[in-house]
C-alpha cells in the first residue's frame, strides 16, 4: 500500500517518521524544512516541525548568549552538553508526535552538535572521541529518538555564508569549512555510527548554488520515496 492509508481526513502511516535537515550555516535549512512541511501537509500527511536550538528555552537562552559573544565559549564537550540539554527539553514532545504516527521534521538536531563541536577539535583522534561521547550522550544516556533519515544540505562554505550574520560562528569562514568537513565525514561513516540513513543533497553545481526550488525537489523526492513505502 503506497503512502499509508488515505482517507478524507488525511494520510495515516503505520508509524511516525523523524526526518532531520542538516548543513552548515547559510545552506537554507529553515527554508527547506518549512517548504517540505507545507508540501507534505498539503498532500494530507500529519506533520510537525521543530528547530534546534530552541532559543526560547532555558538552555537555548544560554546558548544564544554565548553565540552572541556575551560569554566565553565553553570547551567542546561542555558546550555540546548544553546543546544536548536543549534537545532533551523537547524529548517528550517529539516522542509524543512520533507515537501519534506523525511525520516530524527537524531543522538541525544532534548531528549539528557533532559537526560544530567536532570541528573545534584539531586532533583527529580526540575529535572522534568527542563525536562519540556526544553521540552517546543523546542517543544512549538521554535516549533521544534517532532520525529515520538525515538530509545533509551540502554547500561550499564560501557560497553558504550569508550577509546578515546571526552569531559569531557564521562570520568564521575557516570554521564553517571545517564544520563542512565533519558533516561529510559523518555522512561517509553514518552506518558505522549507528544511523539508519543519511542522504547528501548537493546544493551547488560548478560553484553556483542551485535554486531553492531545485534543492526542495531533491529533498522531497527522497522523503516521498520513504513515505510511499510505508504500509499499514
Amino acid at each position: 500500500m503506497d503512502g499509508g492509508t488515505a482517507t478524507g481526513e488525511g494520510i495515516f502511516l503505520s508509524r511516525g517518521y523523524f526526518f532531520v535537515i542538516e548543513g552548515i550555516d547559510g545552506t537554507g535549512k529553515a527554508t527547506q524544512t518549512l517548504r517540505l512541511f507545507n508540501t507534505l501537509k498539503s498532500e494530507g500527511y500529519f506533520c510537525e516541525k521543530i528547530s534546534f536550538p530552541d532559543y526560547n528555552g532555558l538552555h537555548g537562552k544560554a546558548i544564544r548568549k554565548i553565540l552572541d559573544g556575551g560569554e566565553e565559549k565553553p570547551e567542546p564537550k561542555a558546550f555540546g552538553l548544553l546543546y544536548a540539554n536543549d534537545r532533551e527539553e523537547k524529548h517528550p514532545l517529539i516522542e509524543s508526535w512520533l507515537k501519534d504516527k506523525k511525520v516530524v521534521l527537524s531543522d538541525r538536531y544532534t548531528e549539528a552538535n557533532l559537526a560544530y563541536q567536532g570541528a573545534r577539535v584539531e586532533d583527529r583522534w580526540v575529535r572522534r572521541c568527542t563525536i562519540n561521547d556526544l553521540l552517546e550522550l543523546d542517543y544512549k544516556k538521554y535516549k533521544l529518538p534517532m532520525p529515520d533519515l538525515v538530509l545533509l544540505l551540502d554547500v561550499p562554505a564560501e557560497l553558504a555564508i550569508i550577509d546578515e550574520k546571526k552569531d559569531v560562528n557564521e562570520i568564521d569562514l575557516e570554521y564553517q569549512q571545517e564544520v563542512r568537513k565533519v558533516y561529510n565525514w559523518l555522512f561517509e561513516n553514518h552506518i558505522e555510527l549507528g544511523y539508519k540513513k543519511w542522504v547528501k543533497i548537493d546544493c551547488a553545481v560548478n560553484n553556483r548554488r542551485l535554486t531553492e526550488e531545485k534543492v526542495g525537489d531533491k529533498i522531497y523526492n527522497v522523503v516521498k520515496e520513504i513515505l510511499e513505502h510505508d504500509a499499514l
